[in-house]
């Protein structure tokens, strides 16, 4: 658990499943040969959004993620976000996207078993979407649970005490559970 594999950037099973609905998709393209595949990791972000944060006790380094395949047009505003934090440390001009997710994923062992679920659901019902049959009632169900999120005051995992200015920069302390 918690390595990176090869498996993590490319499955020649998926690669194969995405090359088949192209030509299906575009019957035009159908002899066009197919060179490069990726099929890596994608994030979920909670609430389905993305977001910027800091790291550390100082918060001196700055993150942002959640992009969940939504990734061309937030990340040019976070990149923003980003740089306007560099630029005036004293936070300022701090942005509201600047903070950190509003919710959670549940905890494991419940996030890899959910995802699991959900992640078949969503085949399955794409599988009968795609056949113009509709999913079973069991898959409309658990495909649902895809916006499933604890809020933030339920999340089990402490946060790091982090310092917060106040608008009249007064460092506050914050932390145990969210800030």
């Amino acid at each position: 658990a918690g390595r990176v594999t090869a498996g993590h950037h490319r499955d020649a099973r998926t690669s194969a499943v995405v090359a088949a609905d192209f030509r299906r998709f575009f019957p035009a393209l159908a002899d066009v040969r197919l060179t490069h595949s990726w099929g890596g990791p994608v994030d979920r972000a909670p609430g389905h959004l993305p977001w910027a944060g800091r790291l550390g006790d100082a918060g001196s380094v700055l993150y942002a993620t959640g992009f969940s395949g939504n990734g061309v047009g937030p990340s040019a505003v976070l990149a923003r976000v980003l740089a306007a934090a560099v630029l005036d440390p004293d936070g300022r001009g701090r942005s509201p996207l600047l903070s950190e997710p509003p919710d959670f994923l549940p905890p494991e062992p419940f996030r890899t078993g959910g995802g699991v679920v959900v992640r078949n659901a969503v085949r399955r019902a794409e599988a009968a979407e795609e056949r113009g049959e509709r999913p079973d009632a069991v898959t409309r169900a658990a495909r649902r649970l895809v916006w499933f999120t604890m809020p933030s005051a339920l999340e089990p995992r402490p946060t790091a005490v982090r310092p917060r200015t106040t608008a009249d920069e007064q460092p506050v302390a914050t932390g145990g559970g969210t800030a």
